[in-house]
């Protein structure tokens, strides 16, 4: 892979290794990395990859440095005072996000294929209030975030993100290699916080038919492993999707744990009192249990997100 962009820089690594004298046996990664100018991680730790005096402290050398380091997939490189320190992660990982910094500082890390949060893939990050349907961006094939991380815009996979991030859609929706799925995992987050946490059994699913009650395994919710419920589903009903809900579409008193909503599907309480806000609205219920949210003591989530593990 290669960068249009004159101001990033691609080492492909087996060019690297001639530029040091490297013991027997010594392996280095086949990695690609990549430099992001005038950015730097927020996990960095005190530990400079350039100590040793086999480094000139050179960027190239920092990165032959990281790829001999066995927890090295990202660094914080300093021309300047010719110093790379060690990053925890890396900026694909969900959740973590590259920040604004001076102009002598770098992040360097591996070009990756996905966005991971530990062994987990996110294949889906919805935004609340941007004005898209979550609905209608799951289901439109073809369309893939993933394709080029090195320009990803980083605010598609943050917990925090804001009103005018797109969602994020994995390539792995469309491919959805369902015997090979473990589990997926389904949160919701509210000031960067998870508020709500679903595992489902992903093995023999479709991309559309995984979120069933059938298939949780693990629930935030104390009750809703064995609840009674008339909703539970992806798709939903009208504008109501990932809708799990023990009330009928027409009752307004409704109690339920979760909705997301790409527009106001009825004239209930709880939902016209959200009709002058931009969709679409995450809507959960805050106890530990399903709520009425007729009594609007519900939260409003800013960011929805899909896992998939692989066995």
């Amino acid at each position: 892979m290669t960068s249009p962009h004159p101001p990033f820089l691609i080492l492909p690594f087996l060019t690297l290794t001639s530029l040091f004298h490297l013991g027997h046996g010594t392996q280095v990664r086949h990695a690609q990395y990549h430099t992001w100018k005038y950015k730097s991680f927020p996990s960095v730790t005190s530990e400079n990859l350039c100590a040793s005096r086999y480094c000139n402290g050179s960027l190239i050398a920092c990165t032959v440095m990281c790829s001999l380091h066995p927890d090295c997939t990202s660094f914080t490189y300093n021309p300047a005072s010719q110093t790379c320190l060690r990053n925890v992660g890396d900026a694909h990982t969900f959740g973590n996000s590259l920040i604004s910094a001076t102009d002598d500082t770098h992040y360097v890390g591996e070009v990756l294929e996905d966005v991971r949060d530990g062994d987990w893939i996110l294949v889906f990050r919805g935004q609340s209030y941007n004005g898209v349907s979550v609905k209608d961006t799951w289901e439109a094939k073809g369309q893939a975030s993933d394709l080029d991380l090195v320009h990803l815009n980083f605010d598609l996979i943050s917990k925090l993100g804001n009103n005018q991030t797109a969602h994020f859609r994995s390539r792995w929706l469309d491919q959805w290699p369902s015997d090979t799925i473990d589990q997926v995992r389904f949160e919701l987050y509210k000031d960067g916080a998870t508020v709500v946490r679903l595992v489902f059994n992903g093995t023999g699913s479709s991309y559309t038919d995984w979120f069933k009650q059938s298939r949780l395994i693990q629930s935030s919710y104390t009750d809703l492993m064995n609840a009674t419920t008339k909703f539970f589903s992806l798709k939903g009903i009208v504008f109501r999707h990932f809708y799990v809900s023990t009330s009928k579409v027409k009752e307004c008193h409704q109690h339920g744990w979760l909705v997301i909503e790409d527009d106001v599907s009825n004239m209930c309480r709880w939902s016209a009192s959200q009709a002058s806000e931009t969709f679409p609205h995450m809507i959960y219920s805050k106890l530990d249990t399903l709520d009425n949210w007729n009594e609007e003591n519900y939260g409003l989530a800013d960011v929805m997100a899909v896992f998939i593990r692989l066995k």
